[in-house]
């Protein structure tokens, strides 16, 4: 995981200070941009006594990103969103800009920061592996699981078989979604090669914009039996479903046989209009509303002593990586509400994926329990969640 820091470039006073006034001193102001968590960790320090509507802004997927932040003179702030895209009216050289308001004795100031594209570095394949071994013979599905560095904005991956007179076959599964994750398991549809006892296949990064490709892995899978058949090709445009193939899992708490499956320590709060869950692996907070919306933020809690407030009657305020983000996030506890537990519950549950076109978790559901074995799923393409039938 790699973090970029934001070049200091600009200070621009958007009104100009009364005669005798001088403009206040920005001494620190820096953008630390987590690229696998896709999220912008803002530091800033104003020479003043006091600011007032300090607030970050940012242009993000297709939308303007605006942040309010706490109404002080230094401190540090974590936002969920990357910076803008490249386009036709941005520089190539520049990946995005992040801007800070604030506001010293009524006037408005305005300072901005870019990063530049030459600051990334080069994106590759740190695994790419086999998970079934030898094959039998083809067609064949195969599960095979990655994991991409230094992924860039625009960029997606895709898999195809490297034929023997030098055609490239794509050998992804029909899918909804076309993203795929930087890293997670999935199945290719290996395709029927006569000349010789192995099939070449690779995982390929590439920019969306200009078609290049960025980075690529190469993998061979063994054919024990050279068995020559008609392509195997889906009967349905529908994403087809693990229980076209033999499940691997004997038990499993999702609807239909998962594509992985494994078993994660969570903590578990219960509050007012909805629940919060945090999980060990990822170091996530699952937000589930009772409306059925589904968010997740990152714990970024350091571990220092939260401000108290005074809860009302029969209601608590949240502790530890979950008060953190309630006391930080005003979208977050308007709709929430207050616990209703005084202490955070930690428990063990499956955790299973149903993704199986792609390895991308944003492609399908995640499944797995809560305190009282209640299985649930969420969807991250569509920020829902419900119970499992």
């Amino acid at each position: 995981m790699r973090a970029f820091i934001f070049t200091l470039l600009t200070l621009i006073a958007v009104i100009l200070p009364v005669q005798g006034q001088s403009v206040p001193e920005v001494r620190l102001f820096t953008a630390e941009f987590n690229e696998a968590l896709s999220t912008t960790t803002i530091t800033w320090d104003i020479d003043a006594e006091t600011v007032s509507d300090v607030r970050i802004y940012t242009y993000g997927y297709r939308s303007l990103i605006i942040e309010i932040l706490p109404a002080q003179t230094s401190g540090t702030y974590t936002m969920r969103v990357a910076p803008r895209l490249p386009d036709d009216n941005f520089p190539n050289s520049i990946y995005g800009t992040i801007h800070l308001n604030y506001t010293v004795n009524g006037i408005r100031y305005t300072m901005e920061t870019s990063i530049e594209r030459s600051t990334f570095p080069a994106p590759y394949f740190s695994e790419f592996n086999n998970l079934d071994g030898s094959v039998a013979s083809l067609p064949a599905l195969v599960r095979v699981s990655w994991n991409l560095v230094n992924r860039p904005a625009n960029s997606n991956l895709e898999f195809v078989q490297v034929m023997p007179d030098g055609r490239i076959i794509n050998v992804e599964l029909p899918r909804d979604i076309a993203w795929v994750s930087s890293s997670g398991e999935g199945i290719v549809n290996l395709q029927p090669d006569e000349d010789g006892s192995g099939v070449s296949v690779q995982v390929r990064l590439v920019d969306l914009t200009t078609g290049d490709i960025l980075a690529v892995r190469d993998l061979s899978i063994y054919i024990t039996q050279i068995i020559v058949t008609d392509p195997l090709v889906p009967t349905s445009t529908a994403n087809p479903t693990p229980d076209d193939v033999a499940c691997q899992y004997v038990d499993y708490v999702a609807d239909i046989c998962p594509w992985s499956q494994t078993s994660v320590e969570v903590a578990f709060q219960q509050f007012e209009y909805g629940q919060m869950i945090w999980f060990s692996h990822t170091r996530e907070i699952y937000v589930l509303y009772d409306s059925s919306v589904f968010d997740w933020y990152p714990d970024i809690w350091d571990y220092t002593e939260l401000p108290t407030e005074t809860a009302p009657s029969g209601l608590f305020q949240p502790q530890r990586g979950f008060g953190n983000m309630w006391l930080n996030n005003v979208d977050v506890r308007g709709q929430i509400g207050w616990a209703t537990t005084s202490t955070e519950g930690f428990y063990t549950t499956p955790l299973e994926l149903t993704s199986g076109v792609t390895p991308s978790r944003a492609d399908d559901r995640t499944y797995f329990n809560l305190p009282n074995e209640v299985t649930v799923w969420v969807r991250y393409s569509t920020q829902s969640w419900g119970f499992a039938d």
